[in-house]
Protein backbone atom coordinates (compact mmCIF):
# COMPACT_ATOMS: atom_id res chain seq x y z
CA UNK A 1 0.00 0.00 0.00
CA UNK A 2 2.65 2.16 0.92
CA UNK A 3 4.28 1.80 -2.79
CA UNK A 4 0.56 3.29 -4.10
CA UNK A 5 0.50 6.25 -2.13
CA UNK A 6 3.93 7.37 -3.42
CA UNK A 7 2.33 9.43 -5.99
CA UNK A 8 -1.45 10.23 -5.38
CA UNK A 9 -1.81 11.41 -8.73
CA UNK A 10 -4.35 14.28 -7.86
CA UNK A 11 -1.81 16.23 -5.74
CA UNK A 12 -2.14 17.19 -2.07
CA UNK A 13 -4.98 19.30 -2.02
CA UNK A 14 -7.11 16.94 -3.74
CA UNK A 15 -5.60 14.20 -1.02
CA UNK A 16 -6.60 16.61 2.00
CA UNK A 17 -9.52 14.77 3.02
CA UNK A 18 -7.89 10.91 2.91
CA UNK A 19 -5.91 9.34 5.29
CA UNK A 20 -4.84 7.29 2.60
CA UNK A 21 -5.11 8.20 -1.08
CA UNK A 22 -3.00 5.09 -3.41
CA UNK A 23 -2.99 5.56 -7.36
CA UNK A 24 -2.03 3.95 -9.94
CA UNK A 25 -2.64 5.23 -13.65
CA UNK A 26 -1.31 5.00 -17.03
CA UNK A 27 -1.12 6.36 -20.75
CA UNK A 28 -0.32 6.15 -24.19
CA UNK A 29 -1.45 8.23 -27.13
CA UNK A 30 -5.06 8.43 -26.94
CA UNK A 31 -5.29 6.50 -24.02
CA UNK A 32 -5.55 7.40 -20.22
CA UNK A 33 -7.00 5.38 -16.83
CA UNK A 34 -6.50 6.38 -13.50
CA UNK A 35 -7.30 4.36 -10.48
CA UNK A 36 -7.45 5.35 -6.92
CA UNK A 37 -7.73 3.59 -3.53
CA UNK A 38 -9.04 5.83 -0.31
CA UNK A 39 -10.00 6.23 3.08
CA UNK A 40 -11.79 9.12 4.17
CA UNK A 41 -10.60 11.06 7.00
CA UNK A 42 -14.06 11.44 8.63
CA UNK A 43 -14.79 8.18 9.12
CA UNK A 44 -12.61 5.84 7.88
CA UNK A 45 -14.24 4.09 4.80
CA UNK A 46 -12.69 3.10 2.07
CA UNK A 47 -13.44 3.93 -2.09
CA UNK A 48 -12.16 3.24 -4.70
CA UNK A 49 -12.54 5.91 -7.45
CA UNK A 50 -11.58 5.10 -11.44
CA UNK A 51 -11.71 6.42 -14.42
CA UNK A 52 -10.55 5.50 -17.86
CA UNK A 53 -10.63 7.83 -21.47
CA UNK A 54 -9.63 6.80 -24.95
CA UNK A 55 -9.50 8.50 -28.13
CA UNK A 56 -8.53 6.61 -31.44
CA UNK A 57 -7.97 9.62 -32.92
CA UNK A 58 -6.22 11.91 -30.78
CA UNK A 59 -4.91 12.42 -27.86
CA UNK A 60 -6.63 13.27 -24.42
CA UNK A 61 -6.07 15.56 -22.30
CA UNK A 62 -4.62 14.88 -18.44
CA UNK A 63 -5.71 18.29 -17.13
CA UNK A 64 -9.40 17.70 -18.04
CA UNK A 65 -9.45 14.29 -16.44
CA UNK A 66 -7.18 14.80 -13.42
CA UNK A 67 -9.84 17.83 -12.89
CA UNK A 68 -12.77 15.31 -13.09
CA UNK A 69 -11.00 13.00 -10.66
CA UNK A 70 -10.39 15.50 -8.22
CA UNK A 71 -13.80 16.77 -8.22
CA UNK A 72 -15.07 13.07 -8.31
CA UNK A 73 -12.43 12.84 -4.87
CA UNK A 74 -14.03 15.88 -3.50
CA UNK A 75 -17.44 14.64 -3.23
CA UNK A 76 -16.87 11.35 -2.18
CA UNK A 77 -14.97 13.19 0.94
CA UNK A 78 -18.17 14.26 2.03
Amino acid sequence: MAAMAINNGVGPAAAADWSYLGYKGGSELGVLSMSLLGQRKSDGKWYVVTMGWNNPDAAVSTDTMVGLVTRLLSLAAK
